[in-house]
C-alpha cells in the first residue's frame, strides 16, 4: 500500500485529525463560550482538507513521474 493513493488519503487524513483535535480543545480551554460544535466541525473540515490536499498532491505527483 505504500505509494497509494489510500495510503496518502489516510496518512493526512490522521494528520488533520490530530493537528484539529489539538487545536481545538485549546480553544475550548482559552476562549470562554467555545462551542463543542464548532470543535466537531472544525475536526472534521480538518480532515477533510488535509486529506484533500493529499489527493491532489499524490495525483500531481504521479501526474509527473515522481509516484
Amino acid at each position: 500500500m505504500q505509494g497509494s493513493l489510500g495510503r496518502a488519503l489516510l496518512n493526512d487524513a490522521l494528520f488533520g485529525f490530530f493537528t484539529y483535535i489539538t487545536y481545538e480543545p485549546t480553544n475550548m480551554a482559552t476562549l470562554p463560550n467555545w462551542p463543542i460544535k464548532v470543535v466537531i466541525v472544525d475536526t472534521l473540515w480538518g480532515i477533510a482538507l488535509c486529506a484533500s490536499v493529499a489527493a491532489g498532491s499524490f495525483m500531481i505527483g504521479k501526474w509527473l513521474g515522481g509516484v
